[in-house]
């Protein structure tokens, strides 16, 4: 059954996905093609469905506390962080650091 239903539940995150970044483009937010939109959702999704799994592949700590979550979070990130508003950069950025104070006062 899972492995059945995975491409609907894979498309429906490709949508969510896709829609907020379309926000961020109409709220003039990201400076992002419509057009390929789809393909950074496509990004986004590989990148923060994949990313924790890549770390325990490596190696590395996964559990919480460790940092993982923001370093998959920042990863996903780097694929348009750099046509963000500034403004809305830095929002997400302390957005993320209140993931990781949130993880250390557990």
């Amino acid at each position: 059954l899972i492995r059945e239903r995975a491409p609907q539940w894979l498309e429906r995150s490709f949508d969510q996905i896709e829609a907020r970044l379309a926000a961020l483009v109409e709220a003039g937010l990201l400076d992002w093609p419509r057009e390929r939109i789809r393909d950074l959702a496509i990004n986004a999704t590989i990148i923060l469905r994949y990313g924790l799994e890549h770390y325990r592949e490596l190696g590395v700590a996964t559990e919480a506390g460790s940092g993982a979550v923001r370093r998959t979070l920042e990863r996903h990130l780097t694929l348009f962080e750099h046509r963000l508003d500034p403004a809305a950069a830095l929002r997400l950025r302390a957005a993320l650091d209140g993931i990781e104070a949130a993880a250390l006062a557990a």
